[in-house]
């Protein structure tokens, strides 16, 4: 088999590879989202720097397993919105 033919046939197997592994990690998304109770959380839309009073435009409510809830997360708006935050918070961090 000469040089070209052997990196289309590796080629080909690096791309069936990859559309594997891309259908493996999905089915395996999905049984972890099938098997635990998803609860709702704020998260912050944007990184919110130390000392800023929280506002409903830099939060957003997103579903996300049980298992994976941080302690003291907060899961509605009217608790959060007016609080200052005493430490930075990075974007799609759960609000505390």
């Amino acid at each position: 088999m000469d040089k070209k033919k052997r990196l289309i046939v590796a080629t080909a197997v690096g791309f069936i590879s990859f559309l594997s592994l891309i259908g493996y990690l999905k089915v395996q998304r999905q049984r972890l989202l099938q098997e635990s109770d998803l609860v709702s959380v704020l998260v912050a839309k944007k990184e919110i720097r130390i000392y800023t009073q929280l506002e409903e435009d830099m939060l957003s409510l997103l579903k996300v397993p049980k298992k994976y809830l941080q302690p003291g997360a907060v899961s509605n708006y009217a608790d959060a919105v007016g609080q200052v935050v005493s430490t930075p918070i990075l974007e799609g961090e759960q609000i505390v």
